[in-house]
Protein backbone atom coordinates (compact mmCIF):
# COMPACT_ATOMS: atom_id res chain seq x y z
CA UNK A 1 0.00 0.00 0.00
CA UNK A 2 1.23 3.49 -0.87
CA UNK A 3 1.16 5.86 2.12
CA UNK A 4 0.56 9.56 1.38
CA UNK A 5 -0.64 12.60 3.32
CA UNK A 6 -4.30 13.04 4.25
CA UNK A 7 -5.01 16.05 2.02
CA UNK A 8 -3.45 14.37 -0.98
CA UNK A 9 -5.43 11.19 -0.29
CA UNK A 10 -8.72 13.09 -0.36
CA UNK A 11 -7.76 14.91 -3.54
CA UNK A 12 -6.62 11.68 -5.19
CA UNK A 13 -10.01 10.10 -4.54
CA UNK A 14 -11.70 12.90 -6.48
CA UNK A 15 -9.15 12.70 -9.29
CA UNK A 16 -9.64 8.95 -9.63
CA UNK A 17 -13.43 9.21 -9.85
CA UNK A 18 -13.21 11.81 -12.60
CA UNK A 19 -10.52 9.78 -14.36
CA UNK A 20 -12.70 6.66 -14.40
CA UNK A 21 -15.60 8.67 -15.85
CA UNK A 22 -13.35 9.95 -18.65
CA UNK A 23 -12.07 6.43 -19.37
CA UNK A 24 -15.64 5.07 -19.51
CA UNK A 25 -16.60 7.88 -21.89
CA UNK A 26 -13.60 7.05 -24.09
CA UNK A 27 -14.78 3.46 -24.28
CA UNK A 28 -18.22 4.58 -25.48
CA UNK A 29 -16.89 6.68 -28.35
CA UNK A 30 -14.24 4.14 -29.31
CA UNK A 31 -16.62 1.16 -29.37
CA UNK A 32 -19.20 3.08 -31.40
CA UNK A 33 -16.52 4.11 -33.89
CA UNK A 34 -15.54 0.45 -34.34
CA UNK A 35 -19.15 -0.70 -34.65
CA UNK A 36 -20.07 1.92 -37.25
CA UNK A 37 -16.95 1.71 -39.40
CA UNK A 38 -17.49 -0.17 -42.66
CA UNK A 39 -21.28 -0.26 -42.42
CA UNK A 40 -22.05 2.16 -45.26
CA UNK A 41 -24.01 1.21 -48.34
CA UNK A 42 -22.59 3.36 -51.13
CA UNK A 43 -20.16 6.00 -49.78
CA UNK A 44 -17.15 4.71 -47.83
CA UNK A 45 -14.84 6.37 -45.29
CA UNK A 46 -12.21 7.17 -47.91
CA UNK A 47 -14.78 9.01 -50.02
CA UNK A 48 -16.07 10.86 -46.96
CA UNK A 49 -12.57 12.04 -46.03
CA UNK A 50 -11.82 13.09 -49.60
CA UNK A 51 -15.07 14.84 -50.52
CA UNK A 52 -17.07 15.74 -47.40
CA UNK A 53 -14.89 15.97 -44.29
CA UNK A 54 -13.87 19.59 -44.84
CA UNK A 55 -17.36 20.59 -45.95
CA UNK A 56 -19.03 19.23 -42.82
CA UNK A 57 -16.36 19.55 -40.13
CA UNK A 58 -17.83 22.77 -38.73
CA UNK A 59 -20.99 20.95 -37.60
CA UNK A 60 -20.71 20.33 -33.87
CA UNK A 61 -21.36 16.99 -32.21
CA UNK A 62 -24.40 17.22 -29.93
CA UNK A 63 -26.19 13.87 -30.02
CA UNK A 64 -24.84 10.98 -27.97
CA UNK A 65 -24.06 7.75 -29.89
CA UNK A 66 -26.85 5.89 -28.11
CA UNK A 67 -29.37 8.34 -29.56
CA UNK A 68 -27.78 8.75 -32.99
CA UNK A 69 -27.81 5.07 -33.95
CA UNK A 70 -30.65 2.80 -32.90
CA UNK A 71 -30.25 -0.98 -32.52
CA UNK A 72 -32.14 -2.89 -35.19
CA UNK A 73 -34.72 -4.95 -33.29
CA UNK A 74 -37.75 -5.56 -35.54
CA UNK A 75 -40.97 -6.95 -34.17
CA UNK A 76 -42.80 -9.75 -35.93
CA UNK A 77 -44.78 -8.40 -38.85
CA UNK A 78 -42.80 -5.14 -39.16
CA UNK A 79 -42.34 -3.80 -42.68
CA UNK A 80 -38.60 -3.27 -43.09
CA UNK A 81 -37.02 -0.71 -45.40
CA UNK A 82 -33.73 -2.36 -46.29
CA UNK A 83 -32.12 0.98 -47.18
CA UNK A 84 -32.56 2.15 -43.59
CA UNK A 85 -31.01 -0.91 -41.95
CA UNK A 86 -27.23 -1.34 -41.89
CA UNK A 87 -26.10 -4.98 -41.93
CA UNK A 88 -28.97 -5.93 -39.62
CA UNK A 89 -27.21 -4.00 -36.87
CA UNK A 90 -28.55 -0.46 -36.58
CA UNK A 91 -30.75 2.27 -38.02
CA UNK A 92 -29.57 5.86 -38.41
CA UNK A 93 -31.72 8.24 -36.39
CA UNK A 94 -32.57 10.97 -38.89
CA UNK A 95 -34.13 13.18 -36.26
CA UNK A 96 -31.32 15.16 -34.66
CA UNK A 97 -29.66 18.57 -35.09
CA UNK A 98 -26.50 17.24 -36.75
CA UNK A 99 -28.33 14.95 -39.19
CA UNK A 100 -30.74 17.72 -40.12
CA UNK A 101 -27.85 20.09 -40.91
CA UNK A 102 -26.15 17.46 -43.05
CA UNK A 103 -29.46 16.67 -44.73
CA UNK A 104 -29.94 20.32 -45.76
CA UNK A 105 -26.32 20.88 -46.79
CA UNK A 106 -25.82 17.73 -48.89
CA UNK A 107 -28.16 18.24 -51.85
CA UNK A 108 -28.35 16.18 -55.01
CA UNK A 109 -27.03 19.08 -57.11
CA UNK A 110 -24.11 19.48 -54.70
CA UNK A 111 -23.43 15.76 -54.73
CA UNK A 112 -23.20 15.67 -58.52
CA UNK A 113 -20.68 18.53 -58.40
CA UNK A 114 -18.69 16.98 -55.54
CA UNK A 115 -18.44 13.29 -56.41
CA UNK A 116 -17.02 11.76 -59.62
CA UNK A 117 -19.79 10.71 -62.05
CA UNK A 118 -18.73 7.06 -61.73
CA UNK A 119 -18.87 7.02 -57.92
CA UNK A 120 -21.17 4.25 -56.57
CA UNK A 121 -23.23 6.87 -54.70
CA UNK A 122 -23.93 8.83 -57.88
CA UNK A 123 -24.80 5.69 -59.82
CA UNK A 124 -27.12 4.49 -57.03
CA UNK A 125 -29.12 7.74 -56.98
CA UNK A 126 -29.24 7.92 -60.77
CA UNK A 127 -30.84 4.47 -60.76
CA UNK A 128 -33.16 5.19 -57.83
CA UNK A 129 -33.76 8.69 -56.46
CA UNK A 130 -34.82 7.25 -53.11
CA UNK A 131 -31.20 6.21 -52.52
CA UNK A 132 -30.22 9.85 -51.90
CA UNK A 133 -31.28 9.62 -48.26
CA UNK A 134 -29.30 6.42 -47.88
CA UNK A 135 -26.20 8.23 -49.15
CA UNK A 136 -26.82 10.91 -46.53
CA UNK A 137 -26.96 8.15 -43.93
CA UNK A 138 -23.54 6.97 -45.11
CA UNK A 139 -22.20 10.51 -44.84
CA UNK A 140 -23.68 10.86 -41.35
CA UNK A 141 -22.09 7.58 -40.25
CA UNK A 142 -18.60 8.73 -41.24
CA UNK A 143 -19.16 12.26 -40.00
CA UNK A 144 -20.02 10.68 -36.64
CA UNK A 145 -16.95 8.45 -36.62
CA UNK A 146 -14.77 11.48 -37.39
CA UNK A 147 -16.34 13.44 -34.54
CA UNK A 148 -16.02 10.49 -32.15
CA UNK A 149 -12.29 10.24 -32.93
CA UNK A 150 -11.92 13.97 -32.34
CA UNK A 151 -13.76 13.50 -29.06
CA UNK A 152 -11.31 10.76 -28.07
CA UNK A 153 -8.39 13.14 -28.65
CA UNK A 154 -10.07 15.76 -26.46
CA UNK A 155 -10.76 13.21 -23.71
CA UNK A 156 -7.14 12.03 -23.85
CA UNK A 157 -6.00 15.58 -23.12
CA UNK A 158 -8.64 15.91 -20.38
CA UNK A 159 -7.35 12.71 -18.74
CA UNK A 160 -3.80 14.07 -18.61
CA UNK A 161 -5.01 17.45 -17.37
CA UNK A 162 -7.17 15.91 -14.65
CA UNK A 163 -4.40 13.60 -13.44
CA UNK A 164 -1.56 16.14 -13.65
CA UNK A 165 -1.47 16.69 -9.84
CA UNK A 166 -1.15 12.94 -9.30
CA UNK A 167 1.48 12.58 -12.04
CA UNK A 168 3.52 15.41 -10.51
CA UNK A 169 3.20 13.84 -7.06
CA UNK A 170 4.36 10.46 -8.34
CA UNK A 171 7.34 11.81 -10.27
CA UNK A 172 8.49 13.84 -7.28
CA UNK A 173 7.72 11.43 -4.44
CA UNK A 174 7.29 7.82 -5.57
CA UNK A 175 10.84 6.62 -6.17
CA UNK A 176 12.04 3.11 -6.95
CA UNK A 177 12.57 2.18 -3.28
CA UNK A 178 9.01 3.26 -2.46
CA UNK A 179 7.64 1.12 -5.27
CA UNK A 180 9.70 -1.89 -4.19
CA UNK A 181 8.24 -1.58 -0.68
CA UNK A 182 4.74 -1.29 -2.21
CA UNK A 183 5.12 -4.55 -4.14
CA UNK A 184 4.34 -7.07 -1.40
CA UNK A 185 3.77 -10.01 -3.75
CA UNK A 186 5.63 -10.96 -6.93
CA UNK A 187 3.03 -13.48 -8.06
CA UNK A 188 1.07 -11.85 -10.90
CA UNK A 189 -2.72 -11.91 -10.50
CA UNK A 190 -3.78 -11.85 -14.15
CA UNK A 191 -7.51 -11.65 -13.36
CA UNK A 192 -7.00 -8.67 -11.07
CA UNK A 193 -4.70 -7.03 -13.60
CA UNK A 194 -7.20 -7.34 -16.46
CA UNK A 195 -10.08 -6.02 -14.36
CA UNK A 196 -8.00 -3.11 -13.09
CA UNK A 197 -6.86 -2.18 -16.58
CA UNK A 198 -10.43 -2.36 -17.89
CA UNK A 199 -11.69 -0.04 -15.14
CA UNK A 200 -8.83 2.43 -14.99
CA UNK A 201 -7.22 2.74 -18.42
CA UNK A 202 -8.21 3.08 -22.08
CA UNK A 203 -7.18 -0.17 -23.81
CA UNK A 204 -6.11 1.23 -27.23
CA UNK A 205 -3.77 3.66 -25.45
CA UNK A 206 -2.28 0.83 -23.41
CA UNK A 207 -1.53 -1.20 -26.53
CA UNK A 208 0.10 1.79 -28.22
CA UNK A 209 2.18 2.70 -25.17
CA UNK A 210 3.28 -0.88 -24.52
CA UNK A 211 4.45 -1.16 -28.12
CA UNK A 212 6.42 2.10 -27.81
CA UNK A 213 8.44 0.87 -24.83
CA UNK A 214 8.86 -2.58 -26.29
CA UNK A 215 11.55 -1.24 -28.65
CA UNK A 216 14.88 0.47 -27.95
CA UNK A 217 15.14 4.25 -28.10
CA UNK A 218 18.44 6.11 -28.27
CA UNK A 219 18.23 7.25 -24.68
CA UNK A 220 16.22 4.37 -23.24
CA UNK A 221 16.57 0.58 -23.64
CA UNK A 222 13.35 -1.35 -24.21
CA UNK A 223 11.43 -2.77 -21.27
CA UNK A 224 8.19 -4.65 -20.71
CA UNK A 225 5.67 -2.01 -19.61
CA UNK A 226 2.87 -4.57 -19.51
CA UNK A 227 4.80 -6.63 -16.97
CA UNK A 228 5.41 -3.50 -14.92
CA UNK A 229 1.68 -2.74 -14.92
CA UNK A 230 0.88 -6.35 -14.01
CA UNK A 231 3.11 -6.04 -10.95
CA UNK A 232 1.65 -2.70 -9.92
CA UNK A 233 -1.99 -3.68 -10.48
CA UNK A 234 -1.58 -7.01 -8.68
CA UNK A 235 -0.51 -5.15 -5.52
CA UNK A 236 -3.32 -2.57 -5.43
CA UNK A 237 -5.01 -2.62 -2.03
CA UNK A 238 -6.94 0.68 -1.95
CA UNK A 239 -8.07 3.70 -4.02
CA UNK A 240 -4.86 5.60 -3.30
CA UNK A 241 -2.91 2.69 -4.79
CA UNK A 242 -5.12 2.83 -7.89
CA UNK A 243 -4.51 6.55 -8.31
CA UNK A 244 -0.75 6.15 -7.93
CA UNK A 245 -0.65 3.26 -10.41
CA UNK A 246 -2.67 5.24 -12.97
CA UNK A 247 -0.36 8.22 -12.47
CA UNK A 248 2.73 6.05 -13.00
CA UNK A 249 1.24 4.75 -16.23
CA UNK A 250 0.26 8.24 -17.42
CA UNK A 251 3.79 9.44 -16.71
CA UNK A 252 4.97 6.90 -19.30
CA UNK A 253 2.48 8.23 -21.88
CA UNK A 254 3.43 11.81 -21.06
CA UNK A 255 7.13 11.03 -21.58
CA UNK A 256 6.80 9.40 -24.98
CA UNK A 257 7.25 12.55 -27.07
CA UNK A 258 10.40 13.58 -25.20
CA UNK A 259 11.87 10.08 -25.37
CA UNK A 260 11.09 9.84 -29.08
CA UNK A 261 12.95 13.13 -29.60
CA UNK A 262 15.84 11.93 -27.42
CA UNK A 263 15.09 14.61 -24.84
CA UNK A 264 15.60 13.07 -21.42
CA UNK A 265 15.55 16.36 -19.53
CA UNK A 266 11.83 16.33 -18.71
CA UNK A 267 10.79 14.97 -15.32
CA UNK A 268 8.57 12.30 -16.81
CA UNK A 269 11.23 11.04 -19.23
CA UNK A 270 13.76 10.80 -16.41
CA UNK A 271 11.18 9.06 -14.23
CA UNK A 272 10.52 6.45 -16.89
CA UNK A 273 14.26 5.83 -17.34
CA UNK A 274 15.26 5.83 -13.67
CA UNK A 275 12.18 4.32 -12.05
CA UNK A 276 9.52 2.71 -14.24
CA UNK A 277 11.93 0.81 -16.49
CA UNK A 278 13.60 -0.71 -13.41
CA UNK A 279 10.47 -1.96 -11.59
Amino acid sequence: MFVIGGNSANKFDSLLKHHMLLVATSDVYYLNSKLLNGHHKYLDFESYNKYYKNILDDIELVTEPIDAFLPFMPDEGDVINEDEVHDNMFIVNRVGPEYEKIDKRVTWDDMRETLPPTHPAIIAVMEDGNKLQTIKDDIYIYWSITKYLQKLDAIRLAILSNMTPAIEYVVQNIDLDTIKKYIHTNKINVVKYKKTIKDLLFKPDIEFTDAFYDIDHDSLPSFDLELVMQKLCTNIDCKVDSTIVVAIYLATTFAMTDIKNNNMESECAQYVRDVVSKI
